[in-house]
């Protein structure tokens, strides 16, 4: 009966139950620990960690009885008479233990199987988010060149005459050829490409020409599927390639179920004559190179095509469009390239007055000329007849009003996402309306997309400027390769303008250098980018100076100086105020 008078303290003692509980109770520590350190990197959910705990706890209690039942006491000969059933009670209590384990166990692997689950499918979703690109979307690849080398100026004519025809459906995108001609011989996929270029559809073909005969195929692809929805075969005279483009194109809307009004050709027949068809497009090649030499070789053709065919109108608008380049690309100066451009247009007009590519022209004349009431006019025109056209939406926000005109540059980046100049207008478009960090991802694009071209890394360098990060500026200018002699003049003395901010020391030799190339022989955008390197020396009026004389040049570079983020500086200058109400649009 001495047992049973002990306390109950005193009977844990003597059964070790405080030694089991201080052992279990470090046990128990250091599984938590482990299991806090371990389940998130086999994914198991911080919920499998409670479930730990609360198993543990629960399991005090039953180690606390088998220690009592199964542990031998101090004094085992005073065991008391349920006691000495330990064994069998051991037996029993073990089995309830081990059902208690695996229920728990159970429960445990089904949240956690459950979980992973989940944040598989998560992550599944979230890195492969749904591709839908809009339905009346398309983009026409080079078509690949069968034939010789010097048969590739064929295959891209073809390819742009079939992009141009396709932007005469009402209701239809297509990705403008300066973007698609990068793609000529890439490895990437019909899906791969349609997800960056956000189209439904990917026209591909190929061409050979041999004699006079003509040899095309011609198929269209879905790239939310990667399946091909439709193909044809060609073989014909090399005079009915009009009409070929003609049946693609409409194949190609009855795939995309877009109307066709009327049972008219949707390709005018520019010319019947095959050898001013085949001069047209060798044209057009050596233009788009946009070197002095293709300009002239462009041109050359140009009027080759208009001599063997005087009613080709889209040989007229392509020589006025080269005309309008030169002052660009040379030195011929800007009222005698209009003159030129404005004779040619107005041809092209006369013959087919619905030609698209005619008001473009004459719209560039009117903008260079700051007649910018016809500009719109011809804009406007334009765009209703070709809404594809990213260069007319691009040069109807040069004369819109900020708030406008960004509409106009994102819409022109959306059809012709990967040309340099549209990328340019439009981190120009963000700079002006003080979004910086846009305006920056814009000329990174567009650096990207034309790394030997000068203009970007001066727009980034200058918007590193003004965040007071001319190292930053310093960097990116030391990077560039310009491909010119005249753009590596331009591209040191602004690169010295920028190192003197951070050594005094340079401050004269980059004025005395800025001096001598302000005041030699060059183009408007070098004048522009002087005056740029002043305000950023705080030389305010060497920097109007450069405007007042690059505006008088080229009036059309001037009509956004009201709002351009480089003269920001100058904005209280009387001077400057004048520049602004004679050239700058005032609404803007």
């Amino acid at each position: 009966m001495a047992e049973e008078s002990l306390s109950l303290l005193a009977r844990f003692k003597r059964h070790h139950i405080y030694r089991v509980a201080t052992i279990y109770a470090v046990a128990a520590w250091i599984i938590i620990q482990l299991a806090n350190g371990v389940f998130p990197d086999f994914g198991m959910p911080r919920t499998s960690v409670r479930i730990v705990i609360v198993v543990l706890l629960l399991g005090l209690p039953v180690v606390l009885m088998f220690a009592w039942l199964l542990i031998k006491p101090v004094e085992p000969e005073k065991l008391m008479r349920w006691q000495k059933r330990r064994w069998r009670l051991g037996l029993l209590l073990t089995a309830i233990v081990i059902v208690f384990v695996g229920v728990s166990g159970a429960y445990i692997w089904q949240v956690t199987a459950q979980s992973a689950f989940q944040s598989s499918q998560a992550q599944a979703t979230a890195s492969t988010p749904t591709f839908a690109p809009p339905p009346n979307t398309v983009a026409v690849l080079p078509f690949r060149n069968l034939g010789s080398g010097a048969m590739q100026y064929l295959s891209d004519g073809l390819t742009q005459e079939l992009t141009d025809d396709l932007s005469q459906f009402p209701g239809m995108q297509v990705i403008a050829w300066q973007t698609m001609h990068g793609y000529r011989d890439t490895s990437l996929s019909v899906q791969e490409i349609g997800k960056r270029l956000n189209v439904a559809y990917i026209l591909t073909g190929s061409v050979m020409r041999d004699g006079e005969q003509l040899r095309a195929s011609a198929a269209l692809a879905s790239t939310t599927s990667g399946t091909q929805v439709w193909s044809s075969r060609y073989d014909q005279d090399f005079k009915d390639v009009f009409s070929m483009q003609d049946s693609i194109s409409r194949a190609i809307a009855g795939v995309m179920q877009l109307k066709i009004a009327g049972s008219s050709p949707l390709v005018a027949t520019a010319t019947q004559n095959p050898g001013a068809h085949d001069a047209y497009l060798k044209g057009k090649a050596a233009f788009g190179l946009r070197t002095a030499a293709g300009l002239r070789e462009g041109i050359k053709q140009f009027q080759r095509a208009i001599k063997l065919d005087p009613q080709f109108a889209e040989a007229y608008a392509q020589l006025a469009a080269a005309y309008n380049t030169m002052p660009e690309v040379t030195y011929v100066p800007l009222q005698e390239a209009n003159g030129k451009a404005l004779r040619a247009a107005q041809r092209a007009l006369a013959i087919n007055p619905n030609l698209a590519a005619a008001h473009a022209v004459l719209a560039n004349i009117f903008i260079s000329e700051h007649k910018l009431d016809q500009a719109k006019a011809e804009l406007l025109q334009t765009l209703a007849l070709d809404p594809n056209n990213a260069a007319a939406h691009s040069s109807y926000g040069f004369i819109l009003p900020l708030s406008e005109a960004l509409g106009q540059y994102q819409q022109a980046a959306v059809l012709n996402p990967d040309y340099w100049a549209v990328q340019m207008n439009l981190g120009g478009a963000y700079a002006e309306l003080g979004q910086d960090d846009q305006a920056l991802q814009a000329f990174q694009t567009a650096h990207k997309l034309s790394p030997d071209n000068i203009d970007a890394p001066l727009e980034i360098a200058f918007l590193y400027h003004t965040q007071s990060k001319n190292a930053d500026a310093v960097t990116t200018l030391r990077g560039v390769h310009p491909a010119s002699a005249d753009d590596a003049r331009i591209l040191n003395v602004s690169l010295l303008a920028y190192e003197a901010l951070q050594d005094p020391a340079l401050r004269d030799r980059a004025l005395e250098n800025l001096r001598k190339v302000g005041s030699g022989k060059s183009g408007a955008f070098s004048h522009y980018y002087v005056a740029t390197a002043y305000i950023v020396l705080g030389e305010e009026q060497l920097a109007i100076e450069q405007i007042s004389q690059f505006c008088s040049g080229a009036p059309d570079t001037c009509n956004d100086i009201a709002v351009d983020n480089h003269y920001t500086a100058l904005h209280a200058n009387p001077q400057f105020q004048a520049l602004v109400s004679r050239y700058g649009l005032k609404h803007r």
